[in-house]
């Protein structure tokens, strides 16, 4: 995890993508205190990892702690590397937005930054 010019960036490789993965990229998140209360955070996931078992119920879940730990607002670009797209990708996206996360998924990093850098703080949520 390091922290560049306007967004945090954090890069990861597991086998399979599951909740309890989330949950551990959300302590290391907790653990460096990234989003003081209030700021504004835009964040780039790079996540290597050749498939995904996450259930719309455990991202729920995922995304209800991010909220509880201040990331609501937070404009998250999720870079999918390993694996083909998955149409989970979707549905995921629906329930982060429903929760206060303005998350989207991209194959490309260079995409996930053009998204990142082009929003001005749009999908904020004071």
């Amino acid at each position: 995890m390091e922290t560049r010019s306007g967004y945090v960036h954090i890069v990861a490789e597991t086998n399979v993508v599951s909740g309890a993965f989330l949950h551990y990229v959300l302590d290391d998140i907790e653990r460096a205190g990234i989003r003081p209360q209030g700021q504004y955070l835009k964040l780039i996931l790079e996540v290597v990892a050749p498939e995904i078992a996450v259930s719309p119920m455990q991202a729920l879940d995922v995304f209800r702690r991010a909220v509880k730990l201040g990331l609501r607002g937070a404009q998250v670009a999720y870079v999918i590397s390993g694996r083909p797209w998955s149409i989970t990708a979707a549905l995921i996206e629906k329930i982060a937005r429903q929760q206060g996360l303005h998350l989207r998924f991209f194959v490309h990093r260079d995409s996930a930054l053009s998204w990142l850098n082009a929003a001005d703080e749009a999908g904020r949520i004071a």
